[in-house]
């Protein structure tokens, strides 16, 4: 079975987007993912639609994971410290809001990515503008 045209079409254009964005350009494109699953996941919550709720929050916890996975382990810095303590910790309001039909953990993971898509879209900024500079 294959996709429509506009969906085989939008796909290919995230493809390129992806494969021609800076590191820091793909971060943020995650949190805008998680972010953009956490909100389906909190307006679905009065609705009772637990599998489409659930299918939200597991896209997200999927971001979350490939975020933290992408960290060095091996680095002493405090940044990436504090960012596998933050993710671990989305990671379980994720869970806890799943499990327990809640949706305050949610608001505050949202609250959370949108600070750190804030703080990592101004590193892409700065990136941007050193690689502009460097040309």
């Amino acid at each position: 079975m294959s996709l429509p045209a506009s969906r085989r079409s939008a796909r290919e254009y995230q493809r390129a987007m992806v494969e021609s964005a800076r590191p820091t350009e793909l971060v943020v494109l995650l949190y805008d993912g998680a972010i953009r699953f956490v909100t389906q996941a909190r307006a679905l919550m009065p609705d009772g639609d637990r599998e489409a709720r659930n299918t939200a929050l597991v896209k997200a916890q999927r971001i979350l994971g490939e975020l933290l996975a992408a960290l060095d382990r091996d680095s002493s810095e405090p940044v990436v410290t504090n960012l596998t303590r933050l993710y671990t910790y989305m990671l379980r309001l994720l869970v806890e809001a799943n499990l327990n039909d809640r949706a305050e953990p949610l608001d505050e993971v949202a609250s959370i990515l949108r600070e750190l898509r804030e703080a990592w879209s101004e590193v892409d900024r700065q990136a941007r503008a050193g690689s502009d500079g460097a040309a």
